[in-house]
């Protein structure tokens, strides 16, 4: 089965994190107290942090092991990405947005390739809306299809849910577990609320600071 395995430390000045868990396809939610280190293994996994000592890997894909020196740039870790706050385009149209992350194409395919992600969240009408009228819920299911629509293998989502009202949440909640079963996808997902533990997750790694403590399925 499918697996990304991480085990390393992440430091920054100040602040270091031991990390260590494995991840198959579902979703595995990382929880833990403020400041533990839960986004910093995410940006160790996304590659914008490069850890001080160990290995990701996923499957026969090595994205860092320290003691070879082997380090793969973001874009070539098929990942997808989605925070608290969704980090869309103003200036640019949702569907402008999406189409920033197809992969494969021209400008038309890609558009093409974007706009069937759009409407697979159930956010088609909106493509040529303007993304600063978005509201909540509206601009996390634009986030999801950007983090869709390079056909990544590995979501990371870091408090996606936060930001949104009780009817948005459990919409997003819903619709996220959809997207991770339809694709096999591995989804590491930060949270602070049990309810977004209690309906996502396959798999939790809990976190104190500064290390991981324990796993349970």
């Amino acid at each position: 089965m499918t697996s990304l395995v991480v085990n390393v430390r992440v430091e920054v000045p100040g602040f270091g994190v031991d990390a260590r868990f494995s991840a198959g396809p579902g979703v595995t939610v990382l929880v833990g107290p403020s400041g533990s280190g839960k986004s910093l293994t995410l940006a160790a996994v996304s590659g914008t942090l490069r850890p001080v000592r160990g290995v990701i890997r996923l499957d026969d894909s090595v994205y860092c092991d320290t003691d070879r020196k082997l380090h793969l740039r973001s874009q070539d870790r098929l990942l997808g990405m989605a925070y608290q706050h969704a980090a869309l385009l103003d200036h640019r149209s949702p569907l402008d947005n999406v189409a920033l992350a197809v992969r494969a194409g021209d400008a038309a395919a890609r558009r093409n390739a974007a706009m069937e992600t759009l409407q697979r969240v159930g956010a088609g009408s909106l493509a040529a809306a303007r993304t600063r009228s978005l509201s909540g819920g509206e601009r996390q299911r634009v986030a999801l299809a950007r983090a869709i629509a390079g056909n990544p293998r590995i979501l990371l989502l870091d408090e996606p849910f936060s930001s949104l009202d009780l009817v948005a949440r459990a919409e997003v909640r819903s619709l996220l577990r959809t997207l991770v079963a339809e694709r096999q996808l591995i989804a590491l997902v930060v949270t602070h609320d049990q309810a977004d533990v209690d309906a996502l997750a396959d798999r939790v790694v809990h976190y104190e600071p500064g290390r991981t403590v324990w796993e349970a399925e």
